[in-house]
């Protein structure tokens, strides 16, 4: 996959990352640190008032996720899987879930090759060294890299676009691998 990758926590406030797929992964965690991409583009966006219906809720991020693909047009989309509250009522777990099959099906319609999940303890795990951390130890890991999270939504973004970029990295070993 060449071009860029969006990064999507998936949220009523959706934090996005986007940049370029760095061409290869560095060897070690030394250069790693030593060669880090620059910030990619990024924000949140709000879907919707608090108390807004279903309906609205999901047309709005629609709307703004199918606007931000044709302006992006990258090659490759991930977003974090939804983790629903245990106590969840039915218009979050709908709002939840209707985020998760909007984002699939806007990015079918465009024909982006590249559409995957991630768990957020996954993510976590490859970005922190810690499958449970905080939302402060998850701003405090983009800050070590040099970025600059608007808030907690935005960090996890960036945290997904980095996971992201091993992902296709790993995807591309394996190709190389079995040819």
């Amino acid at each position: 996959m060449s071009g860029g990758l969006l990064a999507l926590d998936l949220a009523t406030v959706t934090g996005w990352a986007y940049a370029p797929i760095p061409a290869a992964p560095p060897p070690t965690e030394l250069e790693r640190a030593a060669s880090l991409p620059p910030e990619p583009l990024g924000g949140t966006f709000r879907s919707g008032e608090p108390g807004c219906s279903v309906g609205r809720f999901l047309s709005l991020y629609g709307d703004w996720l199918a606007r931000h693909l044709a302006d992006l047009n990258p090659a490759g989309v991930i977003y974090e899987a939804p983790i629903l509250p245990e106590q969840a009522n039915h218009a979050t777990t709908i709002k939840l879930m209707g985020l998760a099959a909007v984002t699939e099906l806007i990015c079918h319609r465009r024909r982006i090759p590249w559409v995957r999940t991630a768990q957020p303890s996954s993510v976590k795990l490859t970005f922190t060294g810690h499958g449970r951390a905080t939302k402060d130890k998850m701003i405090a890991a983009c800050k070590a890299r040099g970025w600059t999270p608007i808030d907690d939504n935005h960090g996890d973004a960036l945290a997904l676009w980095e996971h992201g970029c091993g992902l296709v990295h790993t995807e591309r070993a394996r190709r190389r691998e079995a040819t």
